[in-house]
Parts: structure tokens; C-alpha cells; sequence
């Protein structure tokens, strides 16, 4: 081959768009694969590592990562989405809904609804405790808001105002490392009670709509806050001692990250931030960015690393976590000319970019002989098509061109071109390799 025969048309990608959508290496699952309702709401793994996908409208499904299986949580009751999963000591799976018994478990094949009681007309989140209790709350008929205990020997006991202030519904749960419960509500509150106690302590969160609260293993409270129009309002906030809050400062991906959703925490690892448009990762070091809609729960796999993300129209899985996968994702392809076929040709790049990053950029082919060859000139020694250029966390780009060949004097025979990224001046953050095949025939 000679490197006469490749013609550079254009490099870098430097054009940022908000095309390129759910990065290649997730799974993806919607109903035509056999999920009951794209509408994906929460997510549960037993201890089996079996998941369990909570639905908007009401349905249940189970995936053993081969079969999948509907359940309705009340078929008696108006379809009624699920708001929370949960887990008992015993691994049984619990959801709360708003209608019906409104708490459910799954025994025995079927889901079964805990009595009823006049308090509760509505749930809003759930947790068990270590002890083997059931925290929850919802609100009755008269839309009067409550936190409650429940255990088998005690029944419910519910608290409906703490010091004069009315108590709003929780919207999530978590357990400190001392055992102790902490709920979060949509409106600002937070609150940590000693498990079995009623000593009740109010963080006073500032400003701003809860959208859920983690706790990290060494005791830090997080909340993530919902869409807010107005721009002070922090979206994530911590507290290590619950007095005084602190800002998280994560970086800005034009309107993606206007509002938040969800929280996870992976021990030892690191916390995933769920926001509009997408999924941070935050690894107490670097900033990482998920391309996966507007996540409603992600859930680790602690067994395997797996990262799940309900979102709509379906679920989406990190096989191995963010570990197993490079930051920045790449898709190639060859474009022939359909009017002169023989006569020219384009190489098409599809990338995302996941973190903050200086990189090289090599694209290299390998010709009818066996010969592995760099662009953009085209020598057998490895080289950069571009070098040390700067991208920002969230880029995206589609369709872009890299090369236009010019196929005069190139042999028949089979291509194989292959492109990758790595920071700049070493080997770190190395991208996928991408690869295409490409026939060519006078």
C-alpha cells in the first residue's frame, strides 16, 4: 500500500454534540427482551443475585440473567406503580405502592400485601433495619403524612410531627454504620432516629427538594437534591456530623445536570450521583459521566461489580462497573461513495468521552499484506493521528469524519482499520480499540 493511496480529510473531534446516547458497552433491556414495563422505576437484587425491576404500572419482573418473569404485586387492586423495593433479613423482596395493602412481599411465587391499616392509604419509601423491622412511610385518606415502624410482636407505630412540625412522608431511606435510620423528605427535611428509639435528630438540610440520601461506610450523609429552577440551590450536599452542610462540586455538562435523582453508594469504591440525562461516578478522585437517560435507581451488583440503571424505556447494566470499561467509548466505520464506489471513501467515528481528558488519538489500518500502518501518514511506526488534545467530560460526537480516502492504487484485498485514544503521553485511560473490515475490490 502506499501512503499516497490515503488522502487526510479531517481530525480531531473537537465538535461536541448530545447525539451519541447509551455508550455500546451497556446492556440494554426494554419489553421486546421480555421486561414487563420499559417504565422502570426500582430496582432489587437478592442474594441470589437475581433483579427484580419495579414498574410503573404496577408489575413486578424478575431476571436471572437468562428468563424473565411477571408478577403483579395486587391483581385485585388499580394499576398503581411501584414507588420502593426492598429486601427483609429473611432476602425476601418487599415493594410499597400506592394503593391496595400498599406493602407487599414476594413468598411463595406471589406477592402478598401486608394487613391493612387506617394509616396507610399510600406508601412512599421502605428499609428494614438490621433488627428485622420495617421502616416506612406514606401518607391515609386525608393526606396526613407519617413515618412508621413495623414488627410482627409490636405492630405499627407511627409518628406523624417531631417538636410541633408536621412530619412529611419519606421518599428514602438509608442506615448509618451504628444502625441507626435516616430518612429523607421531598421537602428539605432529613432526619436520623436511633433504631428502636424516638430520639429524633433534625439535620436541617438547606434549601431544596430531596431526591434521595446515601450513607457512605465511614458515616457521611449524602442528599441529592430534584430540579430546581432556581440556580443557587445546591444538588448534592453532605453532612459529617449533621450540622453543617457542604457542597459537592462536580463538573458541568451543559443542561444534563440541572437536577438529580438517585444515589448509590459502592463501598471501598465510590458513589454514583443519578442526574438528569445521565449517571456520574465519582470515585472520591475523578469525575466520570454515564450516558443513560434520566437514571430512577441504580443499584450495584456487590457481588460482581454490575452497575444497574432503571430508566425509561427500559434497563441498562455496567457489566463489571466502571473498572471493567475505558472513559472514553469509540465506534468506527467505513462509508463507500455510492456514486463512485472505487473512488473514494470515508472513515466515520462515533465517540463518547467520559471524564476530563488530554489524549492521543491513533487510527492505523491494516492492509491486504498483513502490514499494520499509522495515519495519517500512513508508516509502519506507531504514531498519533493527533496529539494531545484537550476534551471535556460529557463530549459526545457522532457520525464525524476522520478520514476521506482516495482509493486510486489501492490493491484488492481485505482492510481492517482500528482506532483508540490514550492520555496524552502514556497509557492511562486507554480507550476501547475500535475496529471495522472493510472489502475492497477494483
Amino acid at each position: 500500500m502506499k501512503s499516497s493511496a490515503f488522502c487526510l480529510f479531517v481530525v480531531l473531534m473537537l465538535g461536541a454534540g448530545y447525539v451519541f446516547g447509551i455508550p455500546g458497552y451497556l446492556d440494554v433491556y426494554d419489553e421486546s427482551d421480555g421486561l414487563c414495563d420499559g417504565r422502570v422505576t426500582k430496582i432489587a437484587i437478592d442474594k441470589d443475585g437475581v433483579k427484580w425491576f419495579g414498574t410503573w404500572g404496577g408489575q413486578v419482573c424478575r431476571f436471572d440473567d437468562e428468563n424473565w418473569e411477571t408478577f403483579e404485586v395486587d391483581p385485585h387492586s388499580s394499576p398503581s406503580w411501584v414507588i420502593d423495593m426492598a429486601l427483609d433479613t429473611a432476602g425476601r423482596v418487599w415493594v410499597a405502592t400506592v394503593s391496595g395493602n400498599v406493602f407487599y412481599y414476594f413468598e411463595d411465587g406471589e406477592f402478598h400485601g401486608l394487613d391493612a391499616h387506617p394509616m396507610i392509604d399510600a406508601g412512599t419509601a421502605l428499609l428494614f433495619a438490621p433488627s428485622g423491622d420495617l421502616y416506612a412511610g406514606g401518607m391515609d385518606f386525608w393526606c396526613q403524612e407519617w413515618v412508621g415502624r413495623y414488627n410482627l410482636s409490636e405492630g405499627w407505630r407511627f409518628w406523624l410531627e417531631w417538636g410541633g412540625d408536621a412530619m412529611r412522608s419519606p421518599i428514602a431511606f438509608d442506615v448509618d454504620p451504628d444502625g441507626s435510620i435516616c430518612f429523607a423528605t421531598r421537602w428539605q427535611q432529613v432526619y436520623r432516629l436511633t433504631e428502636r428509639g424516638n430520639n429524633w435528630q433534625n439535620f436541617q438540610a438547606p434549601d431544596g427538594d430531596n431526591a434521595d440520601i446515601g450513607i457512605s461506610d465511614y458515616g457521611r450523609v449524602w442528599l441529592i437534591r430534584a430540579y430546581e429552577e432556581t440556580a443557587d440551590i445546591p444538588i448534592i450536599v453532605y453532612t459529617d456530623e449533621g450540622e453543617r452542610w457542604s457542597q459537592m462540586k462536580y463538573p458541568q455538562i451543559n443542561w444534563k445536570t440541572d437536577g438529580g435523582s438517585s444515589i448509590e453508594i459502592a463501598p471501598d469504591k465510590g458513589i454514583w450521583f443519578g442526574m438528569t440525562g445521565g449517571a456520574f461516578w465519582f470515585d472520591h478522585e475523578e469525575w466520570r459521566w454515564i450516558d443513560v437517560g434520566k437514571p430512577a435507581d441504580i443499584v450495584v451488583d456487590q457481588s460482581n461489580g454490575d452497575v444497574w440503571f432503571a430508566t425509561w424505556p427500559g434497563v441498562a447494566v455496567m457489566r463489571g462497573g466502571p473498572d471493567a470499561w475505558p472513559p472514553v467509548y469509540i465506534e468506527i466505520r467505513l462509508i463507500q461513495d455510492t456514486a463512485n464506489p472505487k473512488r473514494t471513501a470515508s472513515i466515520m467515528a462515533d465517540v463518547s468521552f467520559e471524564m476530563d481528558l488530554r489524549l492521543d488519538f491513533y487510527l492505523a489500518v491494516e492492509d491486504a499484506q498483513g502490514n499494520l500502518l499509522f495515519a495519517p501518514d500512513f508508516s509502519p511506526e506507531m504514531a498519533p493521528m493527533a496529539q494531545s488534545f484537550d476534551v471535556a467530560i460529557g463530549t459526545v460526537v457522532e457520525n464525524y469524519p476522520l478520514l476521506e480516502l482516495d482509493l486510486s492504487g489501492v490493491p484488492e484485498g481485505s482492510y481492517r482499520w482500528f482506532a483508540a485514544s490514550t492520555d496524552a503521553g502514556t497509557m492511562e485511560f486507554a480507550s476501547n480499540i475500535a475496529s471495522c473490515e472493510w472489502q475492497f475490490t477494483e
